[in-house]
């Protein structure tokens, strides 16, 4: 899948893992489109999806992250 944000970016670091705002945003209109979710997660459904990213290299072009962990919290 190839990601293209827009925006600032807004980082937040939990458990030595880096939480990235804008490319959650990105992969859950992703997710949505196939799952056909209707509603987004976000506050107004009291949920937070959580998705930490692992660093795995740096070409001279790009860098490498994979998906370490997603958690969906539901309150």
């Amino acid at each position: 899948m190839q990601l293209t944000t827009l925006g600032a970016t807004q980082t937040q670091t939990v458990h030595g893992h880096s939480y990235h705002q804008h490319l959650i945003q990105i992969l859950v209109r992703g997710v949505r489109g196939q799952a056909q979710v209707r509603k987004p997660l976000d506050n107004s459904t009291g949920g937070n999806l959580f998705i930490a990213f692992k660093y795995t290299s740096t070409s001279s072009t790009a860098a490498t992250f994979e998906i370490d962990n997603v958690k969906i919290v539901v309150e």
